[in-house]
């Protein structure tokens, strides 16, 4: 089954191909397998989203020219990488590089929510600080407190006690025994990090929405508009020919983290809000990764939910075929 965003990407890199080799740039795409199956179930959609998809390319790929004159330079090459996801803390959906190094551009298409999924309890064993995920340095790249390697033995100990049972024989209340444990003690250890690691904030947000600049793609649904976003961190973005996409800063500190409030007022019991400066805001959701205990232990959903201050935003028309 082709995930459907890889719809997405396929249209848009053979309608920007086209659109280059007609500027006489020489393209080098990247034909994977993956492209090639993606390539052939796209010809067998309906014609009508074959149509969709092509439109929304077309408006897509003619804005980013706009803003990436760059890549018309005709004595370059550029190559386009269609979702290498081997590539580590690299999210980005398509990115286009230029030979020479000059270019590097990325490309996310945002269809709904887009999560990383992060495990931060893996095969769960007594006495093996093993299975408890270093957040401080898978997160932070700082050390992580032992009052946290401590505190998350103890519930690794208690889940170990009812390893290949299923979680709903095994508690009367997962949430209340073993989900808001673990979130105090990541609420207190990611609060202790960031206190303690000026660094820490901003490596945190280039872990989960990544290393690179890129341009976020959003179909609004059940219209024809199609929004873009420039996350330009690094100031990669545009290459000095756009003076309208900012750079946008990363955050220095943390300003409050805790359980996320629902829409009624209530706080969860499996999901944290972090809010930090300069508009950035992630959320959290806990929850196992299979019936039994112990096969996949626990992972966390993590999701951007706040634009940074100074974002470049832009709204287009989908233009009609």
């Amino acid at each position: 089954m082709i995930p459907y965003k890889f719809f997405f990407s396929f249209a848009f890199v053979d309608t920007l191909t086209e659109l280059l080799q007609s500027e006489n740039v020489i393209v080098d795409l990247n034909r994977t397998k993956l492209f090639e199956r993606t390539e052939a179930a796209f010809y067998c959609l309906h014609e009508s989203e074959i149509i969709s998809l092509k439109e929304t390319a077309n408006v897509v790929v003619r804005e980013l020219l706009n803003m990436e004159p760059n890549l018309c330079k005709k004595s370059q090459t550029i190559s386009i990488r269609f979702d290498d996801s081997e590539l580590e803390n690299d999210g980005r959906d398509v990115v286009l590089q230029a030979k020479d190094d000059e270019l590097n551009i990325g490309i996310n298409w945002n269809l709904g929510v887009k999560y990383r999924h992060v495990r931060i309890l893996r095969g769960m064993a007594p006495n093996n600080r093993k299975c408890i995920a270093d957040i401080g340095m898978e997160w932070f790249g700082a050390e992580s407190s032992q009052r946290y390697f401590d505190k998350m033995q103890i519930v690794v100990d208690k889940l170990s006690e009812s390893l290949g049972k299923s979680w709903n024989s095994a508690f009367k209340d997962k949430v209340s025994e073993v989900y808001e444990p673990i979130l105090d003690i990541l609420k207190e250890e990611i609060r202790f990090v960031c206190d303690t690691y000026p660094e820490a904030p901003a490596n945190m947000i280039r872990k989960f929405v990544g290393y690179y600049d890129f341009y976020e793609i959003t179909p609004i649904a059940r219209s024809e508009k199609v929004r873009v976003a420039a996350y330009n961190m690094n100031g990669t973005l545009g290459n000095g020919s756009c003076d309208y996409i900012n750079k946008i800063q990363y955050p220095t500190r943390l300003i409050e983290v805790g359980p996320k409030e629902l829409p009624n007022g209530e706080l969860s019991r499996t999901m944290l809000a972090l809010v930090f400066d300069n508009g950035w805001e992630i959320e959290m959701r806990i929850h196992n990764a299979s019936l039994k205990i112990g096969q996949g232990g626990l992972v966390l959903d993590v999701k951007m939910v706040g634009s940074p201050h100074g974002i470049y935003k832009k709204q287009l028309m989908r233009e009609k075929y």
